[in-house]
């Protein structure tokens, strides 16, 4: 029987020993993704170049440049659409301009979490780990009367994403 080390520090949690033969986990609640047995690769980075401010209607963010779209979830617009059922890891960065901005973390199941920066420019992030169904929608919604700054040359709106786990 051959082991195989996996190496990573989360929370303190530093190395598990697991079956290479048949990848098992040692334990109920081990979530290892085993070499060969997962091939889907999915990651997406996306950027906004350009400012949002919006009225009294809640508006969807909208991204000028993607960086990466290992798996072609993201639409390149606004949304990610889930290619295989699975845990995804995301994380979203916004700047607020003279207004406040309160954008939200949005899916098809509705409201997940906020980032909200205080009217004069401040940044505000939040992140969110969320189990997916093929074609779930993830996007970002930034709530009335709202302004998010953010340009080609200095860009502090962000939106990525990962796949941690197939299932």
């Amino acid at each position: 029987m051959q082991l195989l080390a996996i190496t990573f520090v989360l929370a303190g949690f530093i190395c598990l020993m697991v079956d290479a033969e048949e990848c098992q986990c040692p334990t109920p609640t081990c979530h290892i993704t085993c070499p060969g047995k997962s091939k889907t690769k999915v990651a997406f980075s996306a950027m906004c170049t350009t400012n949002l401010i919006n009225g009294n209607a809640a508006a969807d963010l909208t991204f000028q440049k993607t960086l990466t779209n290992l798996g072609r979830g993201f639409d390149d617009v606004s949304s990610f659409h889930a290619p295989v059922d699975g845990t995804y890891f995301f994380t979203f960065a916004i700047h607020s301009g003279d207004r406040n901005a309160r954008v939200y973390l949005r899916t098809n199941a509705g409201y997940v979490n906020e980032a909200f920066g205080s009217a004069g420019y401040h940044t505000s992030t939040n992140q969110a780990i969320l189990r997916l169904q093929k074609g779930d929608r993830v996007w970002l919604q930034q709530q009335p009367n709202g302004s998010t700054v953010s340009a080609a040359e200095h860009i502090h709106v962000s939106f990525n994403g990962f796949l941690l786990y197939e299932d």
